[in-house]
């Protein structure tokens, strides 16, 4: 059995919080910062949760096992006692025919006299005792052990869990200072670097669509249904990537599983051409992927298992966006 802990790294100290004023460049760089030490100190709590679950465990069974133990050590020493009042009620002269029985002695069996059984019965309980009595010293030992492991464990989760939501709410803070900004200022910057291809006939700008807003496209009949299934689920947690597919499901869409093979599958669409819907995708490494929700926000799950939320469509590094059409 393991009753070492899990040795973990104490997290990194964060960077210094943004402020109101700080430009766009700064309030991005921040966020990609955030994120990461986010990602790092989320996985960091999991696995000491994980660990923590099996120590309970662990100092749950070694303390069963030491009441076992006590439990066993206890019978064996009452049943000493036994033996030894009946030596001295009957001195010796004859077993009961319970302890007889228990000691191998058949109740008409005189091939050995009562005195020599009773002899040999005391000395085997006596073995027992100091058998048990061993036993429950090394199970107590281990019982603590467990128990102080397990102190252990949960200040190390404390710690942990406290480091996460430290980070989430500086993520969180930032995302607001974002969610203040013009929805121009948010996608200008990408605009001029962001792959894009022609759009389809179908999202083609209608003539009443300010070029370069993306807050004032109409969305296509599929993209409003992809769209509302995932502000349906706002608030609850869900797998980034399973979002955005399942949400293009609903349009019967079949979509690549994983952001990266959107990237490399869809067209491409100008981020001042977005149409709600539409996917934003983030990283260099095409890692995560959003669903646009007009007006500069996006709807995604920032983590595996992390509610769905709403965010500004720069809540992190863009690569760029797509279009399934």
């Amino acid at each position: 059995m393991s009753l070492g802990l899990l040795a973990l790294t104490a997290p990194p100290a964060a960077p210094a919080a943004a402020e109101p004023g700080d430009s766009l460049p700064a309030l991005l760089t921040e966020l990609g910062t955030l994120y990461a030490e986010t990602s790092r100190a989320s996985e960091v709590y999991q696995e000491t949760s994980r660990r923590l679950r099996d120590q309970r465990d662990e100092a749950r069974r070694l303390t069963e096992r030491l009441a076992a133990t006590r439990t066993d050590l206890a019978g064996a020493r009452r049943l000493a006692g036994a033996l030894a009042r009946e030596q001295y009620r009957h001195g010796g002269a004859e077993l009961p025919a319970t302890l007889r029985l228990l000691f191998g002695e058949a109740p008409g069996d005189r091939a050995l006299h009562d005195r020599t059984v009773a002899r040999r019965a005391a000395r085997a309980q006596a073995s027992e005792i100091a058998r048990l009595a061993e036993g429950e010293r090394r199970a107590d030992e281990l019982a603590t052990a467990a128990r102080e492991a397990l102190d252990e464990q949960q200040r190390l989760a404390a710690e942990e869990r406290r480091a996460r939501d430290e980070m989430r709410d500086r993520l969180a803070e930032v995302t607001r200072l974002l969610a203040t900004l013009d929805p121009a200022d948010l996608t200008a910057p990408e605009d001029t670097t962001a792959p894009a291809t022609d759009p389809s006939p179908e999202s083609a700008a209608p003539d009443d669509a300010a070029p370069g807003d993306p807050g004032t496209r109409a969305p296509t009949p599929a993209g409003a249904r992809a769209l509302a299934y995932v502000l349906d689920l706002v608030g609850t947690p869900h797998d980034p990537a399973a979002l955005v597919t399942e949400a293009w499901e609903q349009s019967g869409r079949t979509l690549p599983a994983t952001p990266a093979g959107m990237w490399a599958a869809l067209p491409r669409v100008a981020l001042g051409e977005l149409r709600p819907g539409d996917l934003v995708i983030y990283g260099t490494d095409a890692s995560h992927a959003a669903v646009y929700a007009g007006d500069g926000q996006v709807v995604h799950a920032p983590g595996p298992g992390e509610p769905v939320t709403t965010a500004p469509l720069a809540v992190r590094p863009v690569l760029g966006a797509v279009t399934p059409g």
